[in-house]
């Protein structure tokens, strides 16, 4: 009788290698990132799980690329009443970008940290805007507060440094007081002031303060004057010098911005009047109608202009109220790695 012979076991096959995030390369990941389309996306993809974060934290060159690629994203503006009314905020809105509401959403654009006594007048007054964030005094409490809306990292300095009104001549008072951040590290920042006295002025720049822990500051870029024509932009992007060979700021280009104001805002020359520079942050030229100024009771055009592009866009319509202060959002500090390098 034959006997049955049984088939071999079949060979198990080795299973598959899977791909898991933690397979892949920060580069991988720094490639997708830099198409994102704005820093508020970033943020939102950064903080999805450790390894987004590590990647992006690890590497200074791919921050600087996205910064070059993107340009901060303004949020709103700050209008300030010279310490008679706590400044308010107005934000721009884009409803096709949700990563910029969330941004809006969290930002504590009512200041709620910064300590108000409620029979303190004058109050708190914004000096400057800068680096994401606001430079606030208050000649009542003699106090500086610098304030990151964002973030909510809040520094409380005394109004006039200690030290600096030794050896004054008569009365000795605080002039201005000036900001000055870094996008290379995020979260410092210097508060250089400005004191005179009768027949002297005299400048002091603390030491470097942290906000959140970590970084290095840096002195702020290099100034460009920029002047405004009727309807028109005029601005210069180096110093030259004149025929006495004296360093100059000399006029190189001039903006028509008639025709793109009345498209934007679908006006005509006569509403709108001039216009008029409300500051200059990052090659963006903040600029608005002027209404307001020729009526109190009618609103104002809010526009920015960006040098590079020469584009020009509306942002909002409102009446002009005091200090405008645009307020665009800074590289958080959550991604920079904790050595406080770029």
């Amino acid at each position: 009788m034959a006997s049955s012979s049984q088939p071999p076991p079949a060979k198990r096959q080795a299973p598959e290698s899977t791909t898991t995030i933690r397979s892949l390369g920060d580069d991988l990941f720094c490639e997708i990132f830099v198409r994102l389309p704005s820093l508020p996306s970033l943020v939102r993809a950064a903080l999805a799980c450790r390894a987004f974060l590590a990647a992006v934290r690890s590497s200074p060159a791919f921050r600087r690329r996205f910064r070059a690629l993107h340009a901060p994203p303004l949020l709103g503006f700050f209008f300030d009443y010279d310490g008679t009314e706590t400044p308010s905020f107005t934000p721009v809105r884009r409803r096709s970008d949700p990563d910029h509401a969330a941004a809006l959403r969290g930002a504590d654009v009512f200041l709620t940290r910064v300590p108000i006594r409620d029979d303190a007048v004058p109050g708190w007054r914004i000096e400057e805007c800068r680096g994401g964030c606001l430079l606030l005094l208050n000649s009542n409490t003699q106090q500086i507060a610098v304030y990151n809306p964002l973030s909510r990292a809040l520094d409380l300095l005394p109004m006039t440094p200690d030290g600096i009104s030794r050896g004054r001549r008569g009365k000795f008072q605080l002039r201005e007081s000036f900001l000055i951040c870094s996008d290379e590290a995020p979260g410092s920042f210097r508060v250089v002031s400005f004191c005179h006295d009768k027949s002297r002025v005299r400048a002091r720049r603390p030491s470097t303060h942290r906000a959140q822990g970590s970084g290095k500051s840096s002195p702020g870029p290099r100034p460009c004057r920029h002047g405004l024509r009727l309807r028109s932009i005029g601005f210069s992007s180096e110093a030259r010098a004149d025929a006495d060979g004296v360093a100059q700021w000399m006029l190189v280009d001039v903006v028509l911005l008639e025709e793109e104001l009345i498209q934007a805002t679908e006006g005509s020359p006569d509403d709108h009047g001039e216009l008029k520079v409300l500051s200059i942050l990052d090659g963006i030229v903040y600029l608005s109608t002027f209404e307001t100024f020729i009526d109190p009771t009618v609103p104002c055009w809010y526009l920015s202009f960006c040098l590079e592009t020469k584009k020009l866009e509306k942002l909002f319509l409102k009446k002009d109220g005091g200090q405008d202060h645009p307020y665009v959002m800074a590289w958080p500090t959550c991604l920079v790695g904790n050595n406080g390098m770029p």
